[in-house]
């Protein structure tokens, strides 16, 4: 399983999809999602649609921290996203969704 994280509309929409990279349709599959720091987290609201889920996004600069599991049962897998919005020169994306590979100079 994959995932793919888009921005549709001022909601973050996480898409599961098969090895082809084909849409699952979302019915078991479970997934929570924490920003804020470690001495503040805040847990955002998660809502499942039949691509997969939605949530709003976190304040600029924080960390999005996702748990995901298959079924109820199932393993937890985590993934990390620093929801940095500040444009990247090169490509013109927001930097969280930058894959352009340009190194950053200090």
């Amino acid at each position: 399983m994959h995932g793919e994280v888009t921005d549709k509309n001022g909601k973050l929409h996480i898409a599961i999809l098969e090895k082809d990279m084909k849409p699952v349709k979302a019915e078991a599959q479970s997934l929570t999602a924490t920003a804020g720091t470690r001495q503040a987290p805040v847990k955002l609201e998660v809502a499942k649609d039949e691509t997969g889920f939605t949530l709003t996004p976190p304040k600029e600069g924080e960390w999005i921290i996702m748990q995901y599991k298959e079924t109820e049962f199932g393993k937890t897998i985590t993934a990390r996203i620093h929801y940095d919005t500040r444009k990247c020169a090169p490509c013109g994306n927001p930097e969280w969704r930058c894959a352009c590979g340009e190194k950053k100079k200090k």
